[in-house]
């Protein structure tokens, strides 16, 4: 419930209540050798730490979490501790960072769009959009992230100055964020 109770906080914005929720349930955890559940509640802390871009910080709870999670044997759980670590680096600007990273994962709409990030990051456009449309192909209804990979690849034409397929892709993510009411995105 904590743990629940904490991620709340956290995407309600008040991280400082949140820290102490996450602080107290890794010590708890950690004393009744629930590792995976400390595992959790570091890689909860980590998100705060970066969206206050203490990447240092995040990058540390996300090293203590492995260590747990290791213990626990939870291969869920480090898959996800792996995708948290290249969203990381790639907040860092760290393409190929996390493009080795990343690749080693198994392929999911989430991971094919980090990859796309990576490459876009790293200035290879035809792979950025290679990973970008295979996401689409498996993201399903998620309309948010569809608008996101259309928004990735209109990035990869803008950079290298073909404005018009630019502009098919803008237009595309621009009409799926409006029905999806997501004033913030648009």
């Amino acid at each position: 419930l904590r743990s629940a109770y904490g991620g709340c906080l956290r995407r309600l914005n008040d991280w400082d209540s949140a820290e102490r929720v996450f602080e107290s349930l890794v010590l708890d955890s950690g004393r009744q050798g629930m590792f995976s559940l400390q595992a959790w509640a570091l890689q909860e802390w980590s998100m705060i730490a970066q969206y206050r871009g203490d990447f240092v910080r995040a990058r540390s709870f996300i090293d203590q979490a492995r260590r747990f999670a290791g213990r626990s044997n939870g291969e869920e759980l480090i898959q996800t501790l792996r995708k948290c670590e290249a969203e990381l680096l790639l907040q860092q600007h760290q393409g190929e960072a996390a493009y080795r990273l990343l690749i080693t994962m198994p392929e999911n709409a989430q991971v094919l769009k980090l990859l796309s990030e990576a490459k876009l990051l790293s200035a290879d456009y035809s792979r950025c959009r290679a990973f970008a449309q295979a996401a689409l192909r498996w993201s399903g209804d998620d309309d948010a992230l569809r608008a996101s990979l259309f928004t990735l690849i209109g990035r990869s034409y803008e950079v290298e100055g073909d404005t018009e397929q630019a502009w098919r892709y803008f237009s595309d993510a621009l009409t799926l964020l409006e029905r999806l009411d997501d004033l913030y995105s648009l």
